[in-house]
């Protein structure tokens, strides 16, 4: 009994000391929304505070999505959860009442879709676009 105890004990210690280790690893935008109780996988969980300062029970836009949303209005709706990391390469996404707000890092465009219409803000300005794409027509030229 006192030896499962002991690796019990041993083995959460492994665990928040790799939990530790992890989150000084990746940045705060990577790290949030981040399961980290299990050692080398990191899987989704629910909304968690933004780095930003956003709380969960009164979730607001931030950086590129505030940005967006001042171009969209009621288009966009209003949050009804913080923005979250949903790729550890630091995408995010943040669900609205009419649709919901991604982020591709790598594109670095905000970008909003109700499911049919996109909208995004690039260099260019606004770009609105139809259908099951995802990425902006100007994100996709550059591929």
């Amino acid at each position: 009994m006192r030896h499962n105890k002991a690796r019990l004990i041993l083995g959460i210690l492994v665990v928040i000391a790799v939990g530790a280790v992890v989150l000084r690893v990746l940045n705060p935008t990577e790290a949030r929304g981040l399961d980290l109780r299990i050692p080398g996988r990191l899987t989704q969980q629910g909304p968690a505070v933004a780095s930003g300062g956003c709380q969960p029970d009164h979730p607001t836009f931030y950086y590129g999505f505030s940005d967006l949303h001042a171009q969209l209005g009621g288009a966009m709706g209003t949050p009804v959860e913080c923005e979250r990391a949903i790729h550890a390469n630091g995408d995010t996404r943040q669900r609205t009442t009419t649709g919901y707000a991604y982020y591709r890092k790598s594109d670095n465009i905000p970008t909003f879709t109700n499911g049919w219409d996109h909208w995004a803000l690039t260099a260019d300005g606004l770009v609105h676009w139809s259908g099951y794409v995802v990425d902006p027509p100007t994100a996709r030229a550059a591929s």
